[in-house]
C-alpha cells in the first residue's frame, strides 16, 4: 500500500528544479536504457541510476500491462455504475477489486516509492525527485491512483466526505502532482464551507496543471481556476474571484460556467452597494 505521508503534495515542483538535477550531474551519470514497461529507480553505489524505455518519448502515456488493462476495464464499470447513481455498488465492487489488486500486487513492496503517471514527462518528473531523495521508487500506470480517485468520488455522492477526502490523499500519495486530484480535494473542502483550504488546493491544482497531459492541460487549467474564483468570492475578495474566471475565459471563451460566476459577482456588487 502506498504511504500516504510520503506524497509530496504541499505544492508543484519548480521545472527549474527538476532541470537543475540533470545539470548539478544528479540524474547524468545514473541514467541507463532498459526494455521494462515501467520505470524503476534503482539504489547503486555510484548513486541513483534510473532506468526508462528505449523508446522514451516525453508525450507518451505510461504502458499498460494486461493485468493494468483488466483493472482498467474494471474502474470503467465503476464509473458507468457511478453515473448510474449506484456508488454503493461500485465502492463494494469493482472499485475494492481494482484497489485490492495493487495493494496486494505491484504496491506491496514497502522497500519502494511507488507512483503512478499518465505521460511519461509526468513519470519521469517522479523518479527524479526519486532520485534526489536517494529512494527507490516504482512508476505504474494511472490506474491504481484512479481507483481511490473514484473511491472519492463515490464516497462524496454518499456524503461521506472525510472518507472521501482520505481516499484522495492515497491518490495524490502515488500522482503528487495531479491537478485533477488536488482540485477534487478542493472541492471536499469547498462542501465543508472551508473556503480557505479550498482556496490553497486549487492553488495547488493550477501550478500542478503544468504537468497535466497536453490534451487536458486547459480542461484542467480552467476546471482550478473556477475552483479558485468560487472560493475567492466566498470569502469575498471579489476582484481576485473576477480575475481568475477571466482567466478562465481567456482558455475558452465559451466558458458559461465562469460567465455565470462574473455575472453572480456583478450582482453581489450591486447587492452590498445598496446595502451600504
Amino acid at each position: 500500500m502506498a504511504d500516504s505521508s510520503r506524497a509530496k503534495c504541499a505544492g508543484t515542483p519548480a521545472l527549474g528544479n527538476f532541470l537543475a538535477l540533470i545539470a548539478t550531474g544528479v540524474l547524468a551519470a545514473g541514467v541507463c536504457m532498459s526494455p521494462a514497461s515501467a520505470q524503476v529507480a534503482e539504489q547503486t553505489s555510484s548513486g541513483m541510476q534510473i532506468s526508462i524505455p528505449p523508446d522514451f518519448k516525453p508525450q507518451d502515456s505510461v504502458p499498460l500491462r494486461g493485468e493494468d488493462e483488466t483493472q482498467q476495464q474494471l474502474l470503467s464499470q465503476a464509473v458507468q455504475m457511478i453515473k448510474s447513481g449506484r456508488p454503493a455498488d461500485a465502492l463494494s465492487g469493482p472499485i475494492a477489486q481494482v484497489i485490492a489488486h495493487y495493494e496486494n500486487g505491484p504496491g506491496k513492496e514497502q522497500r519502494k516509492l511507488h507512483y503512478c503517471a499518465r505521460y511519461q514527462d509526468e513519470s519521469f518528473l517522479y523518479l527524479a525527485e526519486a532520485a534526489k531523495d536517494h529512494q527507490d521508487a516504482v512508476v505504474l500506470p494511472q490506474t491504481w491512483a484512479d481507483a481511490y480517485f473514484e473511491e472519492s468520488s463515490a464516497l462524496t455522492d454518499l456524503g461521506r466526505l472525510e472518507e472521501s477526502q482520505a481516499a484522495l490523499h492515497k491518490a495524490l500519495a502515488l500522482s503528487p502532482w495531479d491537478s485533477l486530484y488536488l482540485s477534487e480535494l478542493a472541492y471536499t473542502y469547498e462542501m465543508q464551507h472551508d473556503n480557505e483550504k479550498a482556496l490553497d488546493l486549487f492553488t495547488q491544482a493550477e501550478g500542478a496543471t503544468e504537468f497535466s497531459p497536453p490534451d487536458q492541460k486547459n480542461s484542467e487549467l480552467a476546471h482550478a481556476l473556477r475552483g479558485e474564483g468560487y472560493a475567492l468570492t466566498e470569502l469575498h475578495r471579489l476582484d481576485e474571484a473576477e480575475a481568475m474566471y477571466h482567466k478562465a475565459l481567456k482558455l475558452d471563451p465559451n466558458d458559461q460556467k465562469s460567465k455565470n460566476e462574473l455575472q453572480y459577482i456583478a450582482q453581489l456588487r450591486e447587492k452590498l452597494g445598496s446595502e451600504k
